[in-house]
């Protein structure tokens, strides 16, 4: 390469090497927002991310309410059909009974009493007396069935009442399961909206942290772009010093060269007796000095 040549080449480095540190200033100042940017989106995803958790707890409370009333119905409805049961047992009891007596305990009771009241007041003979006796007993053991129907009434009675508060009781509580599962299906929505908050938020960062590689890479590229152009503005430099010594040491020997000739020439003309120019004489003594030191 000839020094014109490395001089325009020198030119066109130093050129390329301002609009790369323009450039890489540029590139870094990007990539210093696009950090900053992913920082504040991964910490905006992370307090999403809390809140999320946050309404799924409270969406698992409201479910865990929801199963904890259906328990209960559940309870009350097994209650329910025990009660049932029961009745139904009670009434098939009731009537067998009544199917086989078609008379009213009260009825047997007084048929009973009117009997003791004769073997008491009536001068009876003890055929008659034993006779009496005899259908006493045995209209004590047509009573006995009949007073169990009159306790299984009343248990009966005490049946339908709890029957009916279980009734009641299942109604409420499926009045309240609809109102916690109306509640449960709000954290739902909740959830989910949150949870799509989050997962937006998240993709911007996660998007954002690859612009900021692209960023940095970028960066680099330009960087390393900026330290080869350097390194061969340095060594057309070094190359150019070097050459600007070797043209000096050149023009001296050529110089000294020049001079010598023309030291020859005046000492030729001195022994012929010719005049001298200036510079002949000035050189001739330069070289004549010089030689005698």
């Amino acid at each position: 390469m000839s020094v014109e040549s490395a001089y325009v080449r020198l030119a066109e480095l130093r050129q390329k090497a301002g609009e790369l540190e323009r450039e890489l200033k540029k590139a870094k100042e990007e990539l210093k927002e696009l950090v900053e940017k992913k920082r504040q989106l991964f910490d905006q995803a992370a307090e999403l991310k809390k809140d999320m958790l946050t309404v799924s707890e409270t969406r698992k409370e409201a479910v865990a309410k929801v199963r904890e009333v259906k328990a209960k119905i559940d309870e009350a409805m097994s209650r329910l059909e025990e009660i049932k049961l029961r009745m139904q047992e009670y009434n098939s009891k009731i009537e067998s009974v009544q199917s086989k007596h078609r008379v009213s305990p009260e009825a047997l009771e007084g048929r009973i009493n009117e009997l003791e009241w004769r073997l008491m007041t009536e001068g009876l003979s003890a055929e008659e007396e034993a006779a009496i006796v005899e259908t006493i007993k045995n209209l004590q053991q047509r009573l006995i069935p009949l007073r169990e129907v009159k306790e299984l009434r009343g248990e009966l009675a005490l049946l339908r009442e709890e029957a009916s508060k279980e009734r009641m009781r299942i109604h409420n509580l499926i009045q309240e399961k609809r109102r916690l599962v109306a509640e449960a299906s709000q954290w739902h929505e909740k959830y989910l909206e949150a949870r799509e908050r989050w997962k937006s938020v998240l993709n911007e960062a996660l998007n954002c942290k690859k612009e900021v590689r692209t960023a940095k890479e970028k960066v680099d590229k330009i960087f390393m772009d900026l330290v080869r152009v350097n390194a061969e503005i340095v060594n057309i430099r070094s190359t150019l010093h070097v050459t600007q010594e070797k043209k000096e040491m050149f023009r001296k020997l050529a110089e000294a060269q020049r001079k010598l000739k023309i030291a020859q020439i005046a000492e030729d003309k001195l022994k012929r007796g010719q005049p001298l120019t200036w510079e002949e004489f000035r050189i001739y003594y330069e070289f004549k000095g010089s030689s005698e030191s």
